[in-house]
């Protein structure tokens, strides 16, 4: 464990900038895993607003992606019967539908039980990053909410650092176990064998490609890539040219959810050696998937690559809604965008795959981030802030998937979205089956300079500023030192 004095002391002694800087966040800026997308919305009911909080999980996005957040209409505090407790809740999801929809998990929560009340207080998280100051000043001030909406990424660093409740034996108790969660997306939720939130959503990944330009490069729209060959085949001719400029890029590596944890696996690397507990970014197939990046980079020139997508957007302005893309890598969100922002004459031009196979490499992958409910250190209502945690990643988890479409954790709720298959897009459904195949980022707690190091990778080696195995070598060692302090 962590030996600082910053935790021996617990979270109620630290100061604001005590806490940021033992968290890695203390520049706090555009540093924590965040998701570009508004939450999808299902083919069924109206699209998810695109101010609505994103489901997290990627790369932050800059500040002109960042979209204006629409505030919910406050919900008064509701009164207390005899014998009734409050549960203080905070969540941070701007007004639409999936607000709407979590709104409803919480009022079935009611209806579920008489003792608790949930106080329903909305805090956003700062801008560019899925973390709000105003949770972090409660908990050094020994004020915390009983639970809160927290991105599941970080909750093993928050974990490690003893900013969160321990709930293994409430989950224990109320059989909230590993084996009805996918495996990964529960590890998210854990450090050291102990659990510390209960996961609430995630979101898949896969290749969307554009049927009529297919048609229009000679491409059979049916035959969509396999391998990475064919990608890389694919992508040269469905690339245009204006002048020296790209009318429309095939595809970029980088564009989209294209991170590099996501290359890294499809080459068969892995970034933790959980048996060492040792970061791997210098694993040797690791290094293939950067030699690869920086051979598109070459063979497409980074910088008319970069010219073109100083066009790209959000919503209509989207690369591949607005047609300037003909192959990206999104995640399962997107459906809905598309159905919401791409021209109705386009709407049945496009379709979605898993990502193509690498020699060497599984024959499918895919990955995924998203939110958990937590109890931050000094809840002053645990056994009602694990209620409502339990009840929402659980007990309402199906709700929220079917209403919303987003991808739940909880795998029998999967059975309640077979039975309601025929409401969906039938292209968002094709994201289910990749359950079994999904990949999460490592649960350290040094997570966070993990993926730090993984982006700052890619846009070095890609800008060709250095060689991609000395530059992997040289952030492994930096990451390993970091992780050695919690040895």
């Amino acid at each position: 464990m962590y030996s600082d004095s910053v935790v021996s002391n617990g979270p109620r002694r630290l100061n604001r900038r005590a806490l940021l800087e033992s968290i890695g966040l203390a520049s706090f800026g555009v540093i924590l895993a965040a998701c570009g997308a508004p939450a999808p919305s299902p083919t069924a009911a109206p699209a998810a607003k695109p101010a609505e909080q994103p489901a997290a999980g990627a790369a932050a996005p800059t500040p002109t992606q960042v979209p204006q957040v629409i505030v919910p209409t406050p919900v008064p505090k509701p009164g207390l019967k005899s014998g009734q407790v409050y549960v203080e809740y905070w969540h941070n999801f701007g007004a639409g539908l999936s607000s709407d929809v979590h709104m409803k998990q919480i009022q079935m929560f009611h209806d579920s039980q008489q003792k608790y009340v949930v106080d329903i207080q909305y805090v956003p998280t700062t801008t560019g990053t899925q973390l709000s100051e105003k949770l972090i000043a409660s908990i050094t001030a020994g004020t915390p909410p009983s639970a809160a909406r927290f991105d599941r990424f970080i909750v093993t660093s928050w974990a490690a650092r003893g900013f969160l409740e321990d709930v293994t034996d409430q989950a224990k108790r109320d059989g909230v176990t590993q084996d009805k969660f996918i495996k990964e997306g529960w590890l998210e939720a854990t450090w050291q064998g102990k659990v510390y939130a209960v996961p609430f959503d995630t979101d898949l990944r896969g290749l969307y490609y554009n049927k009529k330009h297919f048609q229009e490069a000679g491409l059979d729209p049916s035959k969509p890539p396999t391998t990475i060959a064919e990608l890389e085949q694919y992508a040269d001719k469905l690339t245009v040219k204006d002048g020296a400029k790209y009318k429309r890029v095939g595809f970029s590596p980088w564009v989209g959810q294209g991170g590099f944890c996501l290359y890294g696996w499809m080459w068969g690397g892995e970034f933790y050696d959980r048996d060492k507990n040792l970061v791997t970014l210098n694993h040797p197939k690791v290094v293939e998937a950067l030699e690869w990046i920086v051979k598109w980079a070459k063979k497409f020139d980074i910088e008319m690559l970069d010219s073109a997508a100083q066009a790209y957007g959000t919503n209509e302005q989207e690369p591949f809604t607005a047609g300037l893309v003909s192959m990206i890598s999104q995640g399962d969100w997107h459906v809905a965008n598309l159905g919401k922002y791409m021209k109705p004459e386009d709407q049945n031009n496009w379709d979605v795959v898993p990502y193509p196979k690498v020699p060497g490499g599984p024959d499918k992958v895919t990955w995924g981030g998203g939110w958990a409910t937590v109890l931050p250190k000094g809840s002053k209502e645990k056994d009602g802030g694990w209620a409502l945690a339990k009840y929402l990643g659980v007990d309402a988890a199906a709700t929220y998937a079917i209403e919303t479409t987003h991808i739940p954790v909880y795998l029998p709720a999967y059975d309640d979205l077979e039975k309601n298959k025929s409401k969906f897009d039938p292209r968002w459904t094709k994201f289910w089956p990749l359950k079994e195949v999904c990949r999460f980022r490592p649960n350290i707690p040094v997570g966070q300079e993990l993926w730090n190091a993984q982006s700052q990778a890619s846009d070095l080696a890609r800008h060709f500023k250095e060689e991609p195995k000395s530059l992997l070598e040289r952030l492994n060692a930096n990451v390993n030192a970091e992780l050695a302090k919690y040895k």
